[in-house]
């Protein structure tokens, strides 16, 4: 679009952009991944010259109440017309019913961003002892892990959240 059209001073709107199964309910798509979409296609988009609309069947805003249904999503969106936000390689650490548990890492993205805390709910978990971050590379710690998912009942065990800049 950018070398075809945008380049000649030709305008482009990419309508009716979305993602399948978003309008299955939450839960759906897995939210980070969902997250990390909307904030590459955004970011690609204005880097690009390029004018978007969310395709959205009621999933998305409710038009009766003038109000958006998932803000976070919301403000995810708008934030792409201006920045950047960091991500991670995935949003789920996977952690097996047996055996030991082992050190877990993830790659951030910052993309131009800083890590500031990762927390479970209010509570920040400490940098050296529950993690480290080397350059781009967050480790969960075995111990912070196997605290944290207990049991190992199959499914969700713990959320955390990182934070950035």
């Amino acid at each position: 679009m950018r070398d075809t059209f945008v380049a000649q001073g030709i305008p482009v709107v990419l309508g009716e952009y979305g993602l399948l199964g978003y309008d299955h309910g939450p839960g759906a798509v897995e939210r980070g991944e969902m997250l990390k979409y909307f904030e590459a296609l955004g970011h690609a988009a204005r880097t690009n010259k390029v004018t978007t609309v969310l395709w959205d069947n009621g999933s998305f805003y409710d038009r009766g109440k003038r109000s958006w249904k998932d803000a976070g999503l919301f403000r995810q969106i708008k934030s792409s017309w201006t920045t950047r936000s960091a991500t991670a390689s995935s949003d789920q650490v996977f952690v097996p019913k047996s055996g030991p548990v082992k050190d877990r890492s993830l790659t951030l993205s910052l993309n131009g961003a800083t890590f500031t805390a990762l927390k479970q709910g209010t509570t920040k978990l400490v940098s050296g002892r529950d993690y480290t971050l080397s350059g781009n590379r967050l480790t969960l710690k075995a111990a912070t892990l196997t605290r944290l998912v207990g049991d190992r009942s199959p499914g969700v065990n713990a959320t955390l959240q990182a934070g950035f800049s």
